[in-house]
């Protein structure tokens, strides 16, 4: 959240998305969203050009190859993508000790995906997971 005080349960746990500069429509709409909600979050940029449009708390520069133009499935660029999100959220973990919950930009949080009562957030206030991962 972006106010941390109102919600210090979550004061470790980043929430993350990814886009490049041709992805930034729907990036943009995710964030949003995300701003309605009152949460926090940064981006990884998987281009230069996208990089160079984000606020400078908000964009990470993408490890692995860098993606440019919409991609869709059964391209290598997609593989790509999802190397480059595993490598980001795993550096991520190791050097700074928090929680990483990984939204892709074209997933809408129509109400707060945090909130008392929602699965999401419920179990983060559990401490009692290592893993969370849901297919599409």
């Amino acid at each position: 959240y972006a106010d941390k005080a109102s919600h210090p349960e979550f004061g470790k746990v980043l929430l993350l998305t990814s886009a490049n500069a041709a992805y930034f429509p729907v990036y943009r709409t995710w964030e949003c969203w995300a701003s309605r909600h009152g949460l926090d979050w940064a981006v990884i940029a998987n281009d230069d050009e996208a990089y160079r449009q984000l606020e400078p708390d908000r964009g990470i520069a993408v490890i692995g190859e860098k993606v440019s133009g919409m991609v869709g499935w059964g391209s290598a660029k997609l593989d790509h993508l999802g190397r480059n999100k595993y490598a980001v959220v795993l550096s991520i973990m190791r050097m700074s000790g928090v929680d990483v919950i990984f939204s892709d930009a074209d997933n809408m949080f129509h109400r707060d995906p945090f909130a008392q009562g929602v699965s999401l957030g419920d179990l983060i206030r559990s401490q009692k997971y290592d893993y969370i991962y849901q297919e599409e």
